[in-house]
């Protein structure tokens, strides 16, 4: 009977470790998976890239910068605040010690002039005074207690003017770190600006380049079927691969679904251009780098620029249903990344040839576009 134990013993961990390595190698096959069929969506973005125009083509590669740079800025925002928390740790941290140098100090005098009343060579003095023996003995024990206390204040004394020159010296580290941060967004803040520049001249040239060509409808109407293009390929590409058993299904989540971003309508799904064609999203105003949040757990499956909706992100959130989030300034999150309800993927912004920062925002099922508001939560 023991040895049967002692079998199981053994065979249980080793049949747990092979469970997991049989999952790891699962998770590895799927995220291979992945790749390959990512991989088909590149050649589908190389034939549209072929497909833009040279000022489109310019414009799509200026506003990639543009988002390069907005992803460095909120970088080195965060890594100025985390800077900035460790400065404030530590000055808190240099005055308790402070504090405790200042006591500790009143200790040692105390402890000096408690010395001084006894003169100088007390133990001398003792063994001279004529006192008994066992007198002679406690008053030695005792001196050499209030000499090791007083050793000990001194030693505590040092310990904490140490800490204090160490705190010190850090403090002037992470200063100089926090100057030189700042430079560093201060320098990015400008090419960011340039590059905005550049953006309005070049979408000044665009519109102009529009109007000579095309009509502003025609123009849409070729977007729009660009987008339908893409979500079929999407589909054809990805519709197979699994889904997370992680969160509530999405059909389940109707009118509760929570907005992407606050901001008023600005054209509403259905909504009729002048050419007749119906709007298959709906546009909501946005300050630029306004944070653009899913409105569901799911796997980003497309995240990229796309002639005539900018920086887009696709969502795939299982059973056929997709979320689409255009115009952003920069994407926040790549294909294959797993996103929970909630989380910030992208900065809202104007790209794709906007006048006017916003989010262009779409849900469809099974390729099919349906209207947000209908599932969105009423606010």
């Amino acid at each position: 009977m023991i040895r049967v134990l002692l079998l199981l013993a053994l065979w249980l961990p080793l049949t747990a470790v092979a469970a997991q390595w049989q999952d790891d190698s699962q998770d590895q096959a799927r995220l291979e998976e992945l790749r390959k069929r990512l991989d088909k969506l590149k050649g589908w973005m190389g034939q549209a890239r072929t497909r833009e125009t040279r000022l489109e083509h310019e414009l799509a590669e200026l506003e990639r910068t543009i988002q390069d740079l907005t992803r460095t800025k909120r970088q080195l925002d965060q890594e100025t605040a985390d800077i900035q928390n460790e400065l404030d740790t530590l000055k808190k941290r240099e005055a308790q010690l402070d504090a405790e140098l200042t006591r500790q100090k009143a200790r040692l005098a105390e402890a000096l002039r408690e010395q001084w009343k006894l003169g100088q060579q007390p133990a001398v003095k003792l063994l001279l005074s004529g006192n008994t023996p066992a007198d002679i003995d406690r008053a030695l024990y005792y001196l050499r207690k209030v000499g090791e206390a007083r050793q000990a204040l001194i030693d505590e004394t040092r310990r904490l003017m140490e800490d204090i020159r160490q705190v010190r010296a850090d403090i002037l580290s992470r200063n100089k770190a926090l100057l030189d941060k700042r430079a560093e967004t201060e320098k990015n803040r400008l090419r960011l600006e340039a590059r905005q520049k550049e953006r309005q001249t070049l979408l000044a040239r665009l519109q102009r380049d529009i109007r000579n060509h095309a009509s502003t409808i025609s123009r849409l109407e070729r977007d729009q079927k660009e987008l339908e293009s893409l979500v079929k390929e999407v589909e054809r590409s990805l519709g197979e691969l699994d889904r997370s058993a992680d969160s509530q299904p999405f059909a389940k989540r109707k009118k509760r679904l929570p907005w992407p971003l606050k901001g008023k309508l600005l054209r509403r799904y259905g909504e009729r251009f002048k050419s007749g064609a119906r709007s298959s999203g709906m546009v909501i105003s946005a300050k630029p780098e306004s944070p653009v949040r899913a409105i569901h757990h799911g796997r980003v499956i497309f995240a990229d620029w796309l002639r005539g909706f900018g920086l887009l992100l696709i969502i795939d959130h299982g059973d056929g249903y997709m979320s689409l989030y255009g115009y952003n300034q920069a994407l926040l999150k790549s294909p294959g990344e797993w996103v929970r309800s909630g989380e910030i993927i992208a900065n809202a912004g104007a790209s794709g040839g906007q006048t006017q920062s916003g989010l262009y925002f779409e849900i469809r099922h099974k390729g099919r576009p349906v209207n947000p508001l209908s599932w969105l939560a009423k606010r």
